[in-house]
């Protein structure tokens, strides 16, 4: 902190006769008034450091020099040889304060210490386990604490003796289970599991069977998955009828994960919407609103219609063995293997795209993450289905091409495949230039499966 004050501060406090007595001779100026601007220079140091010493009780408004010494007073450790590198500053060519000061911005950052400040006043809580386990790894966490999900004996005494909330919330805790509650089954033993269990005497290092369950016991479940979206994907076909599909366009299954919501709070708990938990068959029936639709977890189109396909017409099925099959106008969807089916006669003609999630442990290869590129300085984008594309020219001088209704989109890795059916263009869609459905005919790839195509155009 440095004040701005005057020089002749002191001065102008004695009295008018000192003052004519200091400036009688010109040849020697104005010594008493240059000694108290000395004077009056140390006092606004001391001034600005009695000021600064408040100041230096708060994390906010402390000197860089201030911020470890605040850190080790809540536990907060910066590298080894701070110290020493703080007092001798670094060899870089700079000055000793300016190096000093960047030392100490560079190993104990302000807001490190604000937060370490934060977290020892929520020392103990579960909402500070998840928060640490999304800071240090970057997982997703759950902190579950078992002594709630312990089966015990309750004194028949205690009802009563409180309001009707209490009684219910005691009933609720250490019952035996309901088998009646399908929801509640498909979630024991999970993280976000009701069901109360017995106690377990097992040690949670044990090196032979890892125990957990007790009642001084506190678990935290984390996702080491990242949840990657996938837009307006052409999805695969399995067979020549057109009914058989996976969201994947490898062909392979893939489970679809939830899309997370970010919490509303610091002091919230991981609900099962906010990490990217994988989507199980019963949540989904249970849920079918909350997962798909534009903006969540997947969606459906078919044929080239932009809108998606009504949530009225979606089914949760088993789609494992492909025995399944739904119904005129339905599709059945299967979230654990990434798998869709269409009734019978109601297959799609022009083709499926579905946006969806999927979990992956890292940034690799393609996919619609943010990802740097120097050297050519050309803006690049990402396509739905995760491959890069240049900013295309202008085209005011180009041919006109004669549209065909289709895209022909390949398998991320090769340089040709058959054509995959994927939305038509603006000007294919006209009814002169797009043809009719009955003429499109149907053609199989060992890299795409069963696609439509439109008829090709006769040669002049």
């Amino acid at each position: 902190m440095t004040t701005n004050r005057e020089p002749d501060g002191l001065a102008e406090l004695l009295p008018q006769w000192h003052r004519l007595r200091d400036s009688e001779d010109p040849a020697r100026g104005e010594p008493l008034r240059a000694l108290l601007a000395v004077i009056a220079e140390q006092v606004d140091r001391i001034r600005d450091g009695v000021a600064q010493q408040y100041d230096d009780w708060f994390v906010e408004t402390a000197a860089e020099w201030v911020l470890p010494y605040l850190g080790d007073l809540v536990g907060y450790r910066p590298l080894p040889g701070y110290e020493r590198v703080l007092a001798t500053g670094l060899r870089d060519g700079g000055l000793p304060d300016s190096s000093r000061r960047r030392l100490a911005e560079a190993l104990a950052p302000r807001r490190d210490v604000a937060a370490t400040v934060g977290n020892r006043r929520r020392k103990g809580t579960l909402a500070l386990l998840e928060e640490l386990s999304e800071e240090v790894a970057g997982w997703p966490a759950r902190a579950v604490e078992f002594s709630r999900l312990v089966a015990h004996q309750q004194p028949v005494r205690l009802y009563g003796s409180a309001t009707e909330a209490a009684d219910a919330r005691r009933r609720g805790r250490g019952r035996l289970v309901d088998v009646r509650d399908g929801a509640a089954l498909d979630l024991a033993g999970g993280p976000f599991g009701t069901v109360a269990r017995a106690v377990d005497v097992r040690r949670v290092a044990s090196r032979h069977s890892q125990g957990g369950y007790s009642p001084a016991g506190v678990g935290l479940f984390v996702w080491r998955l990242k949840p990657y979206a996938v837009t307006r994907a052409p999805a695969y076909c399995l067979d020549r009828a057109r009914n058989l599909y996976t969201f994947s366009i490898l062909g392979n299954d893939t489970p679809l994960v939830t899309r997370p919501e970010p919490e509303p709070s610091a002091t919230h708990l991981a609900t099962v919407d906010n990490v990217p938990a994988l989507i199980t068959r019963r949540q989904l029936h249970d849920r079918l609103a909350d997962y798909y639709g534009p903006g969540k977890s997947f969606v459906i189109r078919r044929d080239d219609e932009d809108l998606p396909v009504p949530l009225a017409d979606i089914v949760v099925a088993d789609l494992g063995q492909w025995r399944y099959r739904p119904g005129r106008g339905q599709i059945a969807v299967d979230p654990e293997l990434g798998r869709m089916a269409f009734g019978a006669r109601s297959a799609p003609r022009q083709g499926v795209w579905v946006d969806y999630h999927y979990g992956f442990g890292d940034d690799l290869g393609g996919g619609e993450y943010v990802r740097e590129r120097g050297g050519t300085g050309i803006p690049r984008s990402t396509t739905g289905a995760g491959r890069p594309r240049r900013t295309p020219p202008s085209t005011a001088s180009a041919p006109a091409r004669r549209s065909t209704g289709s895209r022909t989109p390949t398998r991320p890795g090769s340089t040709t495949g058959a054509p995959v059916p994927a939305a038509p263009t603006a000007s294919s869609r006209s009814p002169t230039a797009a043809p009719t459905r009955s003429s499109w005919t149907s053609t199989w790839s060992r890299t795409t499966g069963w696609s439509c195509a439109p008829p090709r155009a006769p040669a002049r």
